[in-house]
């Protein structure tokens, strides 16, 4: 018995869809081809699509968790606290761009001048409130925030 005789079995499937099978075997006449080639034909083309998928969805991941890492080492992220007053000293101190996530409230103290404020702090994300000193330009400030609630300008 050949190999290609050795590897093929009758196999009973349920559920087959009536009017797929219909055209299925409408396809097979009119290409001289048995309905089980046009199925191997198909599983071998399914499964080759899951596997090219399953690897471009690895390949996707680690690419995403090689850009975290990456992140990780650029920024100095700085989260999950009700409140944070962040002082010129603070941003002073730090030795790369600083990125606040889910803070309640921020709070960037007065002796914080602007200049150091844009050149430190990269983004602000998921902050409820951020409170600012009143010479700041809202808009500026605004373009930092992703998923914020308010921009306070408070007095001095």
């Amino acid at each position: 018995m050949s190999r290609e005789k050795e590897d093929k079995t009758s196999v009973t499937i349920r559920g087959i869809d009536k009017d797929l099978y219909n055209r299925l075997s409408v396809l097979a006449r009119e290409t001289g081809k048995t309905i089980g080639e046009l199925i191997n034909e198909s599983m071998r083309l399914m499964l080759s699509f899951t596997d090219n998928l399953g690897k471009k969805l690895t390949s996707f991941s680690e690419a995403f968790k090689e850009g975290l890492r990456e992140a990780r080492d650029k920024y100095l992220e700085i989260g999950l606290l009700d409140e944070l007053v962040v002082t010129r000293r603070d941003l002073e101190e730090v030795d790369k761009p600083v990125v606040f996530k889910n803070i309640k409230r921020l709070i960037i103290s007065d002796d914080v001048p602007y200049e150091l404020f844009e050149k430190k702090v990269s983004e602000i994300i998921m902050c409820k409130e951020v409170i600012v000193p009143e010479n700041y330009p809202k808009l500026k400030v605004a373009r930092k925030i992703r998923f914020g609630g308010k921009i306070i300008s408070r007095k001095h």
